[in-house]
């Protein structure tokens, strides 16, 4: 399977989600409390419609008029997976960069398309200065599975505004300093 990245320079059309599959059934997800994460069985299933996939399209493009930055991952010139961070640098020591969105299509999911997204929202972060990456992340325990994996932690700043849209996330954050290869790794990619 062949798959283009690129860091956006320009607008997305409204129709370029259509055909993107956000469907994610969840039957456990992680709870924090009394400050531990702690798994949790609940059901449910976040799915977007054709309105849904148009709203992100003009989240994404708001995004990158405001400064933010965008990637996409494609396959036959179809958005397969994209994700982006905002421009907005924030926290204590100005460190934090927020990675606004990760997703990838359903029927793409499992082959490095979500890790390599995530790696090149990493090196526009440190481009903008950002030592840190705030993660506002979904509970499934899957979702949390995956930023374990990328090496995210428990924010060690809450950003109350981040938090308050989604009350049940989990506020994570990855340390852009601390894997020096991480950033060599998508270099390219995005120039």
């Amino acid at each position: 399977m062949t798959i283009q990245y690129q860091c956006l320079d320009h607008s997305i059309q409204e129709n370029a989600l259509d055909d993107f599959v956000r469907h994610q059934e969840t039957h456990q997800v992680l709870r924090y409390k009394e400050g531990k994460l702690l798994k949790e069985d609940a059901v449910f299933i976040d799915e977007w419609n054709l309105e849904a996939l148009r709203q992100r399209v003009k989240q994404l493009n708001h995004l990158m008029q405001a400064g933010g930055k965008v990637v996409v991952a494609r396959h036959q010139n179809k958005i397969i997976g994209f994700a982006s961070i905002s421009s907005d640098v924030f926290g204590d020591f100005a460190d934090y960069v927020e990675l606004t969105m990760c997703h990838v299509s359903k029927p793409f999911r499992g082959h490095g398309i979500g890790k390599r997204l995530f790696q090149l929202c990493a090196k526009e972060a440190l481009n903008c200065g950002a030592t840190k990456l705030y993660i506002g992340a979904h509970p499934s325990y899957e979702s949390q599975a995956f930023y374990q994996k990328m090496g995210t932690e428990l924010a060690q700043e809450i950003n109350a505004e981040i938090a308050q849209r989604e009350p049940f996330d989990i506020q994570l954050e990855y340390d852009l300093i601390q894997d020096e290869q991480a950033r060599f790794r998508c270099l390219g990619a995005c120039d």
